[in-house]
């Protein structure tokens, strides 16, 4: 009789916590929504080069700026480098501030899980990124920044 008893407060429990933390998650999923849709008007009104995708920031060299790694999304327009996190924090790097961009195995004296990072060059340090196809990112960067400097 204690083991059922024991098992039902087990599973009240894990509900309980699910009940809390559902609306959490649909609460966050809302508000990423609304700020992709804003963030990707906001984008139309530019020219935009490489459309929003799927990365992962592992931060920047950067002083001032953060250096926690996070998901999200990254775009780049003839304007300006954008990520925004998930949790819901928006990094942009002014196109004629950046120097370059290069392939490393190593960012900021990290490595992620043999991952290649796209690290973005300014002239005021780097920005490291995890993404599917940093090859084609540096071509489209090193192509914007000569055009534009």
């Amino acid at each position: 009789m204690d083991v059922v008893i024991l098992v039902i407060c087990i599973v009240l429990a894990a509900l309980s916590i699910q009940l809390i933390w559902i609306p959490i998650v649909i609460h966050f999923r809302r508000k990423n929504a609304l700020l992709d849709r804003d963030l990707a008007a906001n984008m139309a009104a530019e020219s935009i080069i490489r459309p929003m995708e799927r990365g992962i920031y592992r931060g920047s060299t950067v002083p001032g700026v953060s250096n926690i790694s996070n998901n999200g999304q990254i775009g780049l327009t003839a304007r300006r480098l954008v990520f925004r996190t998930a949790t819901s924090k928006l990094i942009e790097i002014p196109v004629p501030a950046i120097t370059g961009a290069h392939e490393s195995k190593v960012f900021n004296g990290a490595v992620r899980g043999g991952s290649t990072h796209l690290v973005v060059s300014t002239r005021a340090g780097d920005y490291g990124f995890i993404l599917p196809n940093p090859s084609e990112w540096i071509a489209t960067i090193d192509g914007l920044v000569q055009r534009s400097h």
